[in-house]
């Protein structure tokens, strides 16, 4: 009997030790699923709040410009609306798969992209992808006049724009943003001439484009708004263009005339801007004003290099209006305005044959000339911060050829 009453004490016993112990398990189970249901709401909160101030971010540095608007795309840099659509959708869904992983690869994940984006615009040139619009080997082949090692190059004069007329500038710049037009080969990335220009307008079909809808080039369906701010049919809008080049005559001229004649240490009466050849304004010459050139920051202007010459410029001049023997003699200017971190680059041959490279960073203010059409050059490679998004590239171009009269005909 005593046997039979201990082992049912002690069962009894062990019964109320697996009841305890099954209430705190219950507890701690309860325990960790409210914990864990918290991490869930404190882990949403953080992703909605992200969210949140990642789109905030990316729309604040929307710009209308040139019948479009351009967005900064985190890491990436300044597209076309539609075009930043279209990679925001896919790194929401790269956020998305990365914050519903297990907590421990998340973060980890997360954190090498990012550590990845923020290095790439210190990554040496030799290992950046390097994208040559034109092959370097066959543009110095073909460029046989490539400036000697004893030429001239690129020469830089300090007299020109103080700090405060080049911001005084740049503010006039962005004040007439829907006067700018969108160089079209550029594709959705952030290019703008404010001006005229000779190389990249053309008096294209428009029927051809009218009702197609969605183009990569273009973005959305192409109005008639679209079409005047998009190079290709620019020429076909010559009011808009005289519209513009009032607006330059009358905003650019006065300081610029100076600067080029300080440059060239002539009289500024010796200056001639294209415009004015012949007083008939842009519809008699053909040509313009100099013109202001806008880049908004993308990372592919750090891995893109168009080498070229400006031969496009030469024998521009109407010799039946101005006599000019030497309408071929071109002078490229460069005037920056805002030029964060940008520079030009330029090859010249040496006398035992060797192709040398020369990098010159910009300084505001300052004039860059070198003969254009035998000065292979390029755009320096423009490296995209996400902390300096907003610092555009703007610089005034110029070509300019010396006359019979001895007067400088400057234009673009």
């Amino acid at each position: 009997m005593l046997s039979q009453r201990k082992i049912a004490t002690n069962v009894a016993g062990l019964d109320n030790h697996n009841k305890k112990a099954t209430i705190i398990n219950k507890r701690d189970v309860n325990y960790k699923q409210q914990y864990q249901s918290k991490m869930k709401k404190v882990e949403s909160i953080i992703t909605v709040v992200f969210i949140l101030v990642s789109v905030l971010w990316v729309y604040s540095s929307a710009v209308v410009a040139s019948a479009n608007t351009w967005v900064a795309v985190p890491f990436i840099g300044y597209c076309r609306l539609d075009f930043v659509t279209m990679l925001l959708s896919v790194q929401t869904t790269f956020i998305y798969i990365t914050l519903t992983r297990s907590s421990s690869s998340r973060w980890i994940t997360m954190g090498i992209v990012i550590l990845f984006l923020l290095c790439l615009p210190y990554i040496p040139e030799m290992y950046r992808p390097m994208i040559y619009m034109r092959p370097l080997a066959a543009m110095i082949d073909y460029n046989l006049k490539l400036s000697s090692s004893s030429g001239t190059g690129v020469s830089v004069h300090s007299c020109g724009f103080s700090n405060e007329d080049a911001a005084s500038l740049v503010d006039m710049t962005m004040k007439y943003k829907d006067r700018w037009v969108h160089i079209d080969m550029a594709q959705s990335l952030a290019y703008f001439i404010f001006g005229s220009s000779i190389n990249f307008y053309r008096k294209q079909n428009r029927m051809k484009y009218r009702g197609k809808g969605y183009t990569f080039k273009y973005g959305m369906e192409l109005t008639d708004e679209v079409f005047k701010h998009e190079s290709s049919f620019r020429l076909n809008y010559r009011d808009d263009m005289t519209d513009v080049q009032s607006i330059l005559h009358e905003k650019l001229a006065p300081k610029l005339r100076q600067v080029l004649a300080n440059t060239l240490s002539i009289d500024t009466q010796q200056v001639i801007f294209g415009n004015e050849i012949g007083e008939g304004g842009y519809e008699k010459s053909h040509l313009g004003m100099p013109a202001i050139g806008i880049i908004f920051p993308h990372v592919l202007w750090h891995w893109i290099q168009n080498p070229h010459d400006d031969g496009v410029y030469r024998n521009r001049v109407p010799t039946n209006i101005v006599p000019c023997k030497k309408a071929d003699d071109v002078t490229t200017f460069l005037i920056p305005l805002a030029a964060p971190g940008s520079g030009l680059r330029d090859w010249t041959k040496e006398k035992d044959g060797n192709v040398v490279m020369h990098e010159t960073k910009y300084e505001v203010g300052n004039v860059y000339t070198f003969a254009a059409s035998n000065t292979l050059h390029a755009i320096g490679p423009l490296p995209y911060f996400e902390w300096t998004r907003s610092q555009y590239r703007i610089n005034i171009q110029a070509f300019g050829v010396q006359c019979d009269d001895l007067k400088w005909y400057i234009y673009h």
